[in-house]
């Protein structure tokens, strides 16, 4: 399976108060209850872990999620832990974080800081979209 292919069928669980999963281009009603909460148009989930797709040990990933988390604390915005999940389970579970009112630029430039291959960005229609980097 190309990693195309793996980003693709990957589940993103969004840890809310009610948790629930974005699937790629599929409208989430439960995304938009949160537009509301926080009273924004656009959102993306993000990730520290595994630079360019290559497994680190978990202290690394750790380290490199807590400085992405530090920096979104920087720029003020809310977020809701995330965890993105390989349902063949080749790959290990990711920390990620859907970030509540990111610019689609500002989520590619975080996303390029830390070396990832990929974000999910949704806009106002709720549907995520796999942005390749």
């Amino acid at each position: 399976m190309s990693i195309q292919q793996a980003y693709r069928d990957a589940e993103y669980w969004v840890l809310a108060d009610q948790r629930f999963c974005l699937a790629i281009d599929v409208p989430s009603h439960s995304l938009q209850r949160l537009y509301k909460r926080y009273g924004v148009t656009c959102s993306a989930l993000l990730t520290a872990f595994n630079p360019q797709s290559e497994r680190l040990k978990d202290d690394l990933n750790q380290s490199r999620q807590h400085s992405l988390l530090k920096r979104l604390r920087s720029m003020g915005l809310n977020t809701c832990p995330a965890i993105n999940s390989d349902p063949k389970g080749v790959w290990p579970d990711e920390e990620s974080v859907l970030v509540f009112g990111i610019e689609r630029h500002d989520a590619e430039t975080l996303a390029r800081q830390f070396q990832q291959k990929a974000f999910l960005w949704i806009g106002d229609d709720w549907r995520p979209q796999l942005i390749w980097i």
